[in-house]
């Protein structure tokens, strides 16, 4: 009768090792994720700053669609935006190659970039050629590109 006892608490203590470790690996890949987001954000912001010097390949606000998931240069005629102050994130949507709603490529400028670029973009841009760099996406099955950095944007 005393062996079950000891087999009880040896089987306690090893749950209760094995939980610690699972913790601490669990602790580990939190951890590791900060990490890696962190380094996302800085290699992404790195990427666009050298965009020009990194041959990027260059297309026309049309070409845009053919192109989603590639990191290009778009140059053309801004013919609008609208800035979204009560949307979350303030976003502002730009036109690039026609005005909305038949525009081939949106540029979207989150809040917190147009904050730093001091001017409204959708005002001081307007009927500009300018030259976007990013990656582009698809959203609501429309392409466009985000400006994470004002430096990705460059006036014609």
């Amino acid at each position: 009768m005393l062996l079950k006892p000891v087999k009880r608490f040896i089987f306690i203590s090893y749950n209760k090792s094995f939980l610690k470790l699972l913790f601490n690996v669990a602790k580990c890949f939190v951890n590791l994720y900060s990490q890696l987001t962190t380094m996302k954000k800085l290699f992404t912001l790195i990427i666009f700053s050298f965009a020009g010097y990194a041959g990027f390949a260059q297309v026309s606000p049309d070409d845009a669609a053919k192109r989603v998931g590639d990191s290009i240069t778009v140059c053309g005629k801004i013919f609008g935006g609208r800035y979204f102050e009560t949307s979350n994130g303030s976003p502002t949507l730009l036109n690039m190659g026609a005005p909305f709603p038949a525009s081939p490529l949106t540029i979207m400028v989150p809040g917190e970039v147009r904050n730093k670029m001091g001017y409204a973009p959708e005002i001081q841009l307007k009927d500009k050629n300018v030259c976007i760099t990013g990656r582009i996406q698809l959203f609501k099955d429309k392409p466009e590109i985000i400006i994470y950095n004002s430096s990705q944007l460059k006036l014609q």
